[in-house]
Parts: structure tokens; C-alpha cells; sequence
């Protein structure tokens, strides 16, 4: 019998189902619940460095994982904004339990446009500690081509579904 893909899911409350933030870590100024199309979203409003969305202290053994949510550039009530582009932050941290063994920092820069969903996999080499974190930074930190300059903006973007799960 195969385990369920919400058997091995470390998040908790990954679809914000229960109208809060429970089991999230927020800088409750940047960060907002609001409800689009039969469900709920956060509205991540441009802040500072360091504050962030995210779960920390999430338990996982040695395997190959893979994270998904999605994301959009929307205004502060998390409706969608056709045209814009927005960049934001997530961060994948794995911190084996072993001081010995190396940590991993996995930075993902994205750019927020229409509904879209993210995904990406990665290994975890022995029993660690996992945090999550999504940061949409009031100040662009990446390269963009000249091309793109004049078509990012900074503002809102909203996010729902949030998964990590263990895939082997």
C-alpha cells in the first residue's frame, strides 16, 4: 500500500483552510489573508529584508522531496493584475542534524505574473530540519535585463496552495 502524498506533507496548513496563519510564521504587517475564488490567499506586500512567510523546524529524513505553490501579481486584495510582473523570494533551508555535515541554501528567485504554478525538487542527504520561507522584498535584488526594466513593478503578490512533501 502506497503512503498519500498528504501522509508525507511536512507544511502545515499549506492551504491556509483554516482562515489563519496557524503553523506559519508571519510578519503580520506584510502579509494578509484574503478570500479569491472559494479559497484563501495570502497578499504579500513589499517589505523589508528579513521579513518573511515561512515555517521553520520542519522535520525530514533522508530523501527526495518537492515543494509547489502558487503565485500571481495582484493587488492588496489578491486580485489579479493582468500585465505586471513582480520578482519575490523563496527559500528552501535543510539543516542536517549532524554538525558536521553541510547545510544547503536554496534560493529561488521567481517572477510573479498571471496565476502559476512552482515546483521544484530536492534531495535531503540525512535526518534534518527543513525551513520554508517567502519573502517579496520591497527592493529588487537580481539582475534584469534592460529589456524587462521597465515592465517589473513592485507591489502585491498572492500565493495559496503551499506543499513540501516526501516523494521517496
Amino acid at each position: 500500500m502506497s503512503t498519500s502524498t498528504s501522509e508525507r506533507e511536512l507544511l502545515i496548513n499549506g492551504d491556509f483552510a483554516t482562515g489563519d496563519f496557524t503553523g506559519w510564521e508571519v510578519a503580520s504587517e506584510y502579509f494578509h489573508l484574503h478570500r479569491q475564488d472559494r479559497r484563501n490567499v495570502v497578499v504579500a506586500t513589499p517589505s523589508p529584508p528579513n521579513l518573511s512567510l515561512g515555517q521553520s523546524g520542519l522535520r525530514a529524513s533522508a530523501g527526495e522531496y518537492a515543494t509547489s505553490f502558487w503565485h500571481c501579481a495582484t493587488d492588496a486584495q489578491g486580485t489579479p493584475i493582468e500585465g505586471e510582473t513582480r520578482f519575490f523570494a523563496a527559500v528552501i533551508v535543510i539543516r542536517p542534524d549532524d554538525p558536521e555535515a553541510p547545510g544547503d541554501i536554496r534560493p529561488l528567485i521567481m517572477a510573479a505574473t498571471r496565476w502559476t504554478k512552482h515546483a521544484t525538487r530536492f534531495t535531503v542527504p540525512s535526518m534534518s530540519t527543513i525551513g520554508f520561507n517567502i519573502q517579496n522584498l520591497a527592493q529588487i535584488i537580481v539582475p534584469v535585463p534592460d529589456r524587462l526594466r521597465n515592465e517589473i513593478t513592485n507591489g502585491p503578490i498572492a500565493l495559496h496552495s503551499f506543499s513540501i512533501w516526501r516523494m521517496s
